[in-house]
């Protein structure tokens, strides 16, 4: 592309300055600026780590009830107590 718009000679020149546009200038760019505008977006949407939510403090308790072979049935869980 910078070839293109350099050599007035190229095939491509006046495609390529018709879409950049005359006021284009290669040798403008601030590659710091551009290195900290893409580290913005990067961050911007990054995605948030997850976060493990803490076991509880409190002893677990069995909801539910058994059946007469002593055994849990199918309703029966494991919850942490209030």
């Amino acid at each position: 592309m910078l070839e293109a718009i350099g050599d007035k000679k190229h095939e491509r020149h006046v495609e390529i300055r018709e879409w950049l546009g005359d006021d284009f200038n290669s040798q403008a760019l601030d590659p710091e600026s551009l290195k900290a505008d893409v580290a913005a977006l990067a961050k911007r949407w990054s995605r948030n780590p997850t976060v493990k939510k803490p076991r509880p403090d409190r002893p677990a308790r069995l909801t539910g009830s058994l059946g007469r072979d002593g055994r849990l049935s199918r309703g029966c869980r494991l919850m942490a107590c209030p």
